[in-house]
């Protein structure tokens, strides 16, 4: 599945308001996928809308990623901190693919919304954004076997270790928002660690006598190093939450 950043174009297209020359370049992208260039033209055609609130604002996701890492992110673009993380926020402007623009600091000033209202909206959206919390076993079985289990089977096991991402798993990281909800629903009212296999996905394990932060957050460390792009790493170690406080500790 092809991903493209769009933001040059859109910064072009502020600049220049040639917007025809931008689906034309983005398109070529797309030259072996001739079957779905009207619908990406209609999509594409959402750009001329970027200025105003209203025609994006269910488009508007968060996407997590290192605060560490990313430094250079804050001077232009939109975030907030949470964590150690930064929470970036994108306008996912296709469906065919993924094309996304980073929310700038400009954009947010142009809207005249308020930073509470850009994220209570991104936070919303993700709630239709495909998430599952499903059994590792089962992730397992599908990537190297092709068997997909039925997602009341998986609640049925009551496995200690789940992963958690979206439907087109790409940064559903970002459920970290929804993880406390989702995991309840499959577990009950347990603690649970959480684990950041990347930026695309969390690992959710419940608290046990057999797991502990220090022992987890080698493990983390471990797969980073060794599975992980640098690009794709949200953090070197383990979380924790504890749903009495509803609150995620490191």
């Amino acid at each position: 599945m092809p991903i493209i950043y769009l933001e040059e174009c859109f910064e072009r297209y502020l600049q220049e308001k040639e917007f025809s020359e931008c689906v034309e370049e983005i398109c070529v992208v797309y030259k072996h996928q001739k079957e779905n260039e009207e619908k990406i033209m209609a999509e594409l055609k959402s750009i001329e809308n970027m200025n105003r609130w209203e025609k994006v604002q269910n488009k508007v996701y968060p996407m997590l990623v290192s605060a560490k890492e990313n430094e250079d992110l804050k001077g232009k673009y939109f975030y907030q901190e949470y964590l150690d993380f930064l929470i970036l926020y994108v306008i996912r402007v296709t469906e065919v693919g993924i094309g996304s623009i980073k929310i700038t600091k400009q954009m947010v000033k142009s809207w005249k919304v308020s930073e509470y209202e850009i994220h209570h909206q991104a936070v919303e959206n993700l709630k239709t954004d495909g998430y599952r919390a499903r059994s590792l076993n089962s992730v397992v079985k599908e990537n190297l076997l092709g068997i997909t289990e039925d997602a009341e089977e998986e609640i049925e096991e009551a496995e200690p270790m789940y992963v958690l991402t979206n439907q087109i798993k790409y940064f559903g990281a970002a459920g970290i928002f929804l993880c406390a909800e989702m995991f309840q629903k499959i577990v009950g009212k347990q603690n649970f660690y959480i684990l950041p296999s990347s930026v695309h996905e969390l690992i959710l394990i419940k608290d046990t006598d057999g797991y502990d932060m220090e022992t987890l957050s080698t493990m983390v460390r471990n797969v980073n190093e060794e599975q992980v792009t640098e690009d794709e790493r949200l953090s070197n170690h383990a979380y924790y939450y504890d749903w009495r406080q509803n609150r995620i500790t490191y």
